[in-house]
């Protein structure tokens, strides 16, 4: 058995910056889950978030990684847990709601319009647009309810 022979390479400690590959990498990520979070944070709030992480991360690990890419895959998965943390703090949208609470000056011509089509619908389709919008629920209907949706939707 031969014994283990030391690296000639000196390990050199990884000091990571806010570069423009890690800029990109929190700007992905961000563009992916924006569109989520987008009816409570700005964008500029969320790159402001990718970069309090990086930090966390920079002060965490500074000394303790060797590796650029290491860092990268640390701060991808510090970043991306992040951001489902912060959809799932969010309390959950509805479109519905909040076209409802909004003052009627504030509403454009176009979304009156809709939201006039909106009051015509059928209750029971609006339900069942309500259950669709609804974040982490399957969409099921029994056949007695579909039944009450096509003729709600026939009689229209």
């Amino acid at each position: 058995m031969r014994p283990k022979l030391k690296s000639a390479r000196a390990r050199l400690a990884y000091h990571p910056e806010w570069t423009k590959e890690v800029h990109g990498c929190a700007y992905n990520m961000a563009r992916r889950y924006g569109g989520r979070l987008a009816p409570w944070y700005e964008w500029d709030d969320l790159m402001q978030e990718a970069y309090l992480v990086f930090a966390r991360c920079q002060r965490h690990y500074a000394g303790k990684v060797d590796n650029p890419a290491w860092f990268m895959a640390l701060f991808k998965v510090s970043w991306r847990r992040r951001m489902v943390k912060l959809f799932n703090q969010c309390p959950a949208y509805s479109l519905f709601e909040d076209c409802e609470t909004l003052p009627e000056s504030a509403v454009a011509d176009d979304v009156q319009e809709i939201l006039e089509l909106l009051e015509a619908v059928p209750s029971e389709l609006k339900l069942a647009l309500l259950d669709l919008c609804r974040p982490r629920q399957r969409f099921n209907f029994t056949r007695d309810r579909l039944q009450q949706l096509r003729s709600a939707l026939t009689t229209t």
